[in-house]
């Protein structure tokens, strides 16, 4: 049995023992004394390893080599066989030839703008047409009203001109035309939302001789589609002698309704004192109808304009009042008003309508010309009759807004401008000063002199003057239009010539804008052929007063949330789907494909889909193959891994708008990567010990097969490549792990870089570098920072 004091000892020993052994663990101990005294410093060996599960222990950027964290590698980089960043102008864009051409921009995608592929927004035609229309260059809508050169054998059972917009202007080998009847004006909408534009054209009238026959002259909604537009596709309403056409959400129910401004009835004797319509629509195709319509009263009313004058969140329609009935075209009177029908909560009603004095009136627009904050009203005035003859040198009226009560259009807050028997008037700000200037056509000077200029008014600080204004030739000028046919950044002019005495076959005029006041000239003019044309549209042209003759399109209230400078501007209507499909690229050898990654701006409800295929010919090729199914803003990247090695590969995407057709994805940019690239390198981030006293060794591990090399080197801290003399075999470098590097002054390289360089020969392959390693020794403590402990251990014994 123990005793007391025995067990005392016991206990001090084991304690003396703990503390021994705590050292041992924690560092290792130099016996320097005698057993009653320990003196330890650490000798722990130091290491530095990266097993490449993230990039923290990379120099970065690395030289065609990445680091691939799943599998805790790095390995040469893919190599990029293939991008594109642009697709306006060059290969593949001016045609759909894919043998010649780099791409194949299918229906509905716009490629003009610079590094961009988006969606279109412009007419649709049959797939003949694929690379011009829907392709973002404005198409030009021209309602022919009548052919011939002699009043007693003018055709009006002629054919109307859509001139689609390309890369090559516009020509009549792109030129589609389509059965009217007297046409006067027409109006672009996507009516049945389906993402494709269809065409209202308002007719007058068939038959031949001096006037038309408006008897049984239904007016037109030509449908679009993927095949174009047809007559089997092609819906008439009923109307009378209609002349003006609008389209816009009158009683925001989410579905466009139609006004039609009637000019005349069939009924003998004929009538100019009738309703003009509102067909209201339901979202579908055959909502239109007799049943389905509310009738204005008008007289003999040209045009008609749709907007929220009055800025109160109902939609107001304006109507020009061309004549009333009595007597013959010489004597009746032109002197009277036009009507503005006040949009509300129920409806329009002759009891909720404002009167303004015109003569003649034909066309109208409207803008907030001077900047107060309220809209102002431009009529174009096109002739009066004394009862001997027609006057037609009258002056057009502005109707200036009043702010402070915006239904407050009087004659004694009205401008008027000089203008020579004008039948239509656009507003557009032209020379990129930010004032809104005044495009009158003008038809006439007498009965038969119809080659007159037609006038451009400056808008400036101090209003509308006749010292202010450019005069531009045309031939009997009906309608004009304004937008950037040439996507150039200046605004260009269409001018619907209808006739020269007689003679309706006239050519209708674009005058080429350059921003400049001097820009618009004889000389800076193309013709096109048209018959008679009276109105004209610039399809996808965003300027709400100028886009459509004797019309409007797409109109908003004005609200809270909408300002008047949103409701001047027309909403573009996307195609619903938009492809690009690229001709084969690769070739040479086989090639094992990567990855794609492109960079997209995809707004809400949009998106882009991927499809590659493969051949080994160039000629026969796989199915397409869905490689993303989805795009996100930004960058995107999917993994081709899946597909089979070839010699060439395609791609096609396909870019979806959202559902309203308001909004297109955008597509910036695409590169395709395969095979590896022939050699490549990466720079570990530098390694410093905080307490080193040698360096030891260098190891690493590394799968490489036949054709493959990696070859390790030792840089020092800064990155330069530590000399033979230093360390022997270092510049050509060590394939075989590990490596001594003891030989290292730790004063000269203090601290180190490692350095692989990875080859391959077999470019399908590539060798991977699966982990590395530095290990030194720790330096002893520094003199008088030894740590002793006292041991004192008594044997009894």
């Amino acid at each position: 049995m123990q005793t007391k004091p025995d067990r005392s000892r016991r206990v001090l020993q084991r304690i003396a023992i703990l503390v021994v052994s705590c050292l041992l663990l924690c560092g290792g101990l130099v016996l320097v004394s005698s057993l009653s005294t320990v003196e330890a410093y650490i000798q722990n060996d130091g290491s530095w390893t990266d097993t490449f599960t993230d990039t923290l222990g990379i120099s970065l950027p690395m030289n065609n080599t990445t680091v691939d964290t799943v599998q805790g590698q790095v390995v040469l980089s893919p190599t990029q066989i293939f991008a594109q960043t642009d697709w306006s102008g060059g290969p593949g864009i001016t045609s759909t030839t894919t043998t010649t051409d780099r791409y194949d921009s299918g229906m509905g995608v716009n490629t003009i703008v610079s590094g961009e592929v988006s969606l279109g927004y412009t007419l649709a035609a049959d797939g003949s047409r694929a690379d011009l229309n829907q392709d973002g260059y404005l198409d030009l809508v021209f309602s022919n009203y009548a052919s011939g050169t002699i009043s007693t054998t003018w055709q009006y059972e002629i054919d109307s001109y859509i001139y689609w917009g390309g890369p090559d202007g516009y020509t009549t080998t792109n030129r589609l035309e389509l059965p009217t009847l007297g046409a006067s004006s027409n109006a672009v909408a996507d009516l049945d939302q389906d993402g494709y534009l269809d065409i209202v054209f308002s007719n007058i009238g068939g038959g031949s001789g001096p006037v038309p026959n408006p008897s049984g002259a239904n007016s037109y909604i030509y449908w679009g589609s993927g095949q174009g537009y047809t007559t089997t596709n092609r819906t008439e309403l009923p109307t009378n002698g209609s002349t003006g056409c609008s389209v816009a959400d009158l009683d925001e129910d989410g579905d466009l309704d139609i006004v039609f401004s009637n000019y005349v009835t069939a009924t003998t004797p004929i009538s100019y004192e009738i309703d003009s319509y509102i067909y209201w629509g339901n979202g579908t195709r055959t909502g239109y109808s007799p049943a389905n319509r509310t009738g204005l009263p008008t007289l003999g009313a040209v045009a008609n304009y749709v907007v929220d004058l009055d800025q109160d969140g109902y939609l107001d329609i304006i109507f020009s009042n061309y004549r009333q009935n009595g007597g013959d075209y010489i004597s009746t009177t032109y002197e009277i008003d036009s009507y503005i029908y006040w949009g509300s909560a129920s409806g329009y009603t002759t009891t909720n309508r404002l009167e303004l004095p015109t003569i003649g009136a034909h066309g109208s627009s409207v803008a907030d010309l001077n900047g107060d904050g309220a809209l102002d009203i431009v009529f174009s005035n096109r002739n009066t009759g004394d009862g001997s003859g027609y006057v037609y040198d009258l002056n057009s009226y502005i109707y200036w807004g009043d702010n402070g009560n915006r239904r407050n259009y009087t004659i004694t807050n009205r401008t008027e401008l000089p203008t020579m028997g004008s039948y239509g008037n656009s507003i557009a700000k032209l020379d990129n000063d930010d004032y809104w200037d005044i495009i009158f056509s003008n038809h006439q000077s007498s009965p038969v002199t119809h080659t007159i200029d037609s006038y451009i008014y400056w808008g400036s600080s101090t209003g509308y003057t006749t010292t202010n204004r450019a005069d531009l030739p045309t031939i009997g000028a009906a309608g004009n239009t304004v937008g950037d046919l040439d996507n150039d950044g200046d605004l260009d002019i269409i001018f619907s010539n209808r006739r020269d005495g007689e003679d309706h076959n006239q050519n209708s005029y674009i005058y080429w804008g350059d921003g400049t006041k001097t820009g618009y000239s004889a000389a800076n003019r193309d013709e096109l052929p048209t018959l008679g044309t009276i109105g004209n549209s610039a399809v996808g042209s965003p300027i709400a007063s100028a886009n459509t003759t004797f019309g409007t399109i797409y109109a908003i209230p004005i609200t809270g949330d909408t300002t008047i400078a949103e409701a001047m501007t027309t909403a573009r209507i996307y195609a619903p789907t938009g492809v690009i499909t690229s001709a084969g690229f690769g070739g040479g050898v086989v090639h094992d494909w990567k990855r794609v990654v492109w960079n997209a701006d995809i707004s809400a409800g949009t998106n882009i889909t991927i499809y590659v295929a493969t051949s080994d010919d160039g000629q026969n090729w796989s199915a397409w193959t869905q490689v993303a199914a989805g795009s996100v803003n930004g960058a995107n990247e999917a993994d081709l891994s899946s597909i089979p090695d070839s010699r060439y590969l395609r791609y096609r995407a396909i870019l979806q708008a959202s559902s309203d057709n308001r909004s297109p994805p955008t597509l910036y940019d695409i590169a395709f990567y395969g095979d590896y690239e022939p050699n490549g390198d990466v720079t570990s981030v530098q390694i410093t010990p905080a307490s080193l006293g040698a360096w030891k060794v260098i190891t690493w591990t590394a799968d490489i097969s036949a054709g493959q090399a990696i070859t390790i080197q030792v840089l020092d801290g800064g990155g330069t490549l530590i000399p033979d003399a230093h360390l022997p075999g270092n510049s050509t470098g060590f394939t075989s792990s590990p490596v001594d590097i003891s030989s290292l002054n730790v004063i000269t390289y203090p601290g180190l870089r490692l350095k692989a360089s990875l080859a391959t020969t077999a470019v399908t392959t590539t060798p991977a570098l699966e982990d590395w390693s530095v290990t030194w020794d720790v330096a002893a403590p520094a003199p008088g920072k030894k740590v002793f402990l006292p041991i004192i251990i008594k044997n009894s014994n």
